[in-house]
């Protein structure tokens, strides 16, 4: 993904680049609440411009019930909790 670490270069509109973007953060750190901890390296603004800033812990809630999921399935292995 071209645009993964910073989807602000991507086209003006919100799409794949910011999707796998924040999807990468929430992969690494399903932990982190706050969308604008440093540790992330979310770019924020391009969530807030394109009006998705409050919508960070709904879909880390979703990734974790995923995730949470995808480990019962293999028994406890292959996923953080």
């Amino acid at each position: 993904m071209t645009f993964q670490e910073d989807p602000e270069q991507a086209t003006g509109e919100f799409g794949l680049a910011g999707i796998v973007h924040a999807a990468d953060r929430i992969a690494h750190h399903p932990e982190i609440e706050d969308p604008r901890a440093a540790v992330l390296a979310l770019s924020y603004e391009y969530f807030e411009k394109h009006g998705r800033a409050g919508r960070w812990n709904a879909w880390r809630e979703v990734c974790v019930a995923a995730l949470k999921e995808r480990r019962a399935e293999n028994g406890g292995e292959g996923s953080p909790s």
